[in-house]
């Protein structure tokens, strides 16, 4: 599903409907409201708890309706809810917008404030439900804090300046506290400050669950730490109903100011750098916790941007996790009115048409299941004794790439020493001869990824080749090619493409390709607004967004399917509307056409195959 971004989760009615019916269309299931807390409160008010009931009823009602059709929900109970002095928190000096974040650990009266607010919201009866959130299993899980991990957040710039003090003296208590040899102590120092900020964080997340459960009495799930991929997380992790974590592949930076001009981007493709991402958040999952990715991106203007679905959805499928969500579907309403066409901008995908395509790929992928998960999965064994040997700032720790590059293969994850789930191994990549605990396979898949930069799954149905930019996909009822070059799966083969583009050939009735009396090609190129502007052709330096239209590149390239029979080949508008036939040479048991995103006038990106 997709994250609803601030002003998005306050719809009229009508604008509602439209909603549902958008989303149902992209065979979404789930929802993650989230930025909600502004929208919702009385401004005039002079703290930061008093909400509006008017914009109270829009969101029950968004709520109720997304229910009543089927959908599971999630939220952060804080994002970016601005503190204010009525709120009467000693240690808010307004110099953060998120101070909640890096205050909630360590200021009760900011604890006390958080509880407030989540009384209020969870609390609340829904008039179209007749049930408050905490009571209602549509609210299938819950975040205490977006993207609140302490080792990041203790001294981030956009929290509390206050509390920077308060965490270094407390951090001085916590040293007195140990009984180690004064040597050891200014040693280990940089590893027992990460030890003492998670050791506090899970004492604070204890204390929020302790509340959610014994007096709000709330029945969804808890997870938190949405945020980071350092081994030393694992503890905290261990704590939660569930693991969250979000991921952006070129998600922009900012050498000014944040959200002006210039906007920076690496503008390099994921498969070129062993997918990157999703890989580097493979190990933050615990074993035997559902793990969910609550946001994720390929972001405009990236350029190799068509490989999301193969990358994000084969692989998320493969590491068999429990969620998706696509951030975002629309910031604030302005975008959603069907009147309104703006220019495409990093995230937002309501008027992005090529990545609502990307979201029917991964749909087939990930939700039907058409990869299938790994067998084999493989745990990095945390030990305390690793936190207290790291040298550097609070950020430190990251997992190996030899260890995350195992994702390319199998399951990957973490679980503390103690701990133990069938059909998993543990190992410690930080001890020399590590990779002797591998399983034969695993480690053969490793050392062929080293050679040859090209690697391929334990189930045989994902192979990436890093140096060739190509991932291909092949399952009985999908086969998903990204390359700028020709590639060939089982049944599919592509030539000739005339830039970087991902194809998917998928069955429609849920019988293999082979079998099937109707078929769907997915050909995605890239899209971009009319007059980006960038420094160089790097494209790594944007300095203007551009304007409308939006321009589909001219992207073609000749298909031919292995079939027991011939099909006739029908393209797709944008709308999903039908086109006329276009031809198609049946020969030696093969199918073959042309795809080409000028197909048809207004574009093309969309192929029906019936007999």
């Amino acid at each position: 599903g997709p994250n609803l971004v601030g002003g998005a989760n306050y719809l009229s009615r009508d604008m509602v409907a439209e909603l549902v019916e958008q989303l149902d269309s992209l065979g979404y299931n789930t929802i993650r409201f989230h930025h909600f807390e502004e929208g919702l409160l009385n401004h005039n008010a002079k703290d930061s708890l008093t909400i509006d009931p008017a914009q109270l009823d829009k969101l029950q009602y968004l709520f109720a309706e997304l229910k009543k059709h089927g959908y599971y929900l999630c939220f952060d109970l804080y994002a970016s809810r601005r503190l204010k002095p009525g709120d009467n928190i000693p240690e808010f000096d307004n110099s953060g917008e998120y101070s909640m974040k890096n205050l909630v650990c360590v200021s009760p009266a900011a604890m006390a404030n958080w509880k407030e607010f989540a009384r209020r919201v969870l609390t609340a009866k829904n008039p179209y439900t007749g049930l408050s959130m905490a009571e209602d299993p549509a609210l299938y899980a819950l975040n205490l804090v977006n993207e609140n991990t302490l080792v990041s957040e203790w001294n981030s710039p956009r929290t509390s300046l206050a509390a920077r003090k308060i965490y270094l003296d407390k951090f001085e208590e916590y040293l007195r506290t140990l009984d180690l040899p004064a040597k050891q102590k200014e040693e280990q120092r940089d590893g027992l400050f990460i030890e003492f900020l998670d050791q506090l964080q899970i004492k604070c997340i204890k204390e929020q669950m302790r509340f959610l459960r014994e007096e709000i009495g709330l029945k969804a799930l808890i997870t938190d730490l949405n945020h980071q991929s350092q081994f030393t997380l694992t503890p905290v992790r261990s704590t939660l109903d569930l693991v969250d974590n979000h991921q952006y592949w070129d998600h922009p930076s900012f050498p000014g100011q944040r959200w002006k001009y210039p906007f920076v981007f690496r503008n390099q493709s994921s498969i070129s750098l062993d997918a990157q991402c999703p890989r580097t958040i493979m190990p933050t999952r615990i074993f035997g916790k559902p793990f969910t990715v609550t946001e994720f991106n390929f972001c405009v203007p990236n350029t190799w941007r068509v490989e999301c679905p193969s990358v994000f959805g084969g692989y998320a499928a493969l590491q068999d996790w429990d969620g998706l969500y696509r951030f975002a579907w629309s910031h604030g309403d302005s975008r959603m009115k069907m009147s309104v066409k703006l220019p495409l901008d990093q995230f937002n995908i309501v008027d992005n048409i090529q990545a609502q395509m990307a979201e029917r790929i991964i749909w087939l992928l990930f939700v039907r299941g058409d990869v299938k998960a790994a067998e084999p999965g493989i745990a990095f064994e945390f030990k305390p004794e690793q936190i207290r040997a790291i040298k550097g700032n609070s950020r430190s720790g990251m997992y190996p790439n030899e260890f995350s590059r195992l994702g390319l293969f199998g399951r990957i994850g973490s679980l503390m020493a103690d701990r133990s789930v069938d059909g998993v191994v543990k190992v410690d990549p930080l001890t020399p001869d590590w990779t002797k605990l591998l399983p034969s396979a695993a480690e053969r898949a490793m050392a062929q990824l080293e050679k040859t930069g090209k690697v391929t799954s334990a189930t045989g149905e994902l192979t990436l080749d890093r140096d060739n930019r190509t991932l291909r996909i092949v399952t009985p009822k999908s086969e998903v090619l990204t390359s700028a070059q020709t590639l060939a799966g089982d049944r599919l083969a592509f030539e000739k493409p005339s830039s970087f583009q991902t194809v998917a050939l998928s069955s429609l009735d849920n019988r293999p390709i082979g079998e099937s009396g109707k078929l769907l090609v997915i050909h995605l190129v890239d899209l971009s607004n009319d007059g980006l502007r960038f420094d160089n052709a790097d494209r790594r330096v944007l300095r203007d967004w551009g304007t409308l239209p939006h321009m589909l590149e001219r992207g073609h390239a000749d298909l031919s399917i292995a079939l027991p029979r011939p099909m006739r080949v029908f393209p797709l508008a944008l709308d999903g509307s039908q086109g006329k036939e276009i031809p198609a040479e049946y020969r030696d048991g093969k199918l073959r056409f042309r795809i080409s995103s000028d197909t048809l006038p207004g574009g093309c990106l969309s192929y029906l195959l019936i007999p």
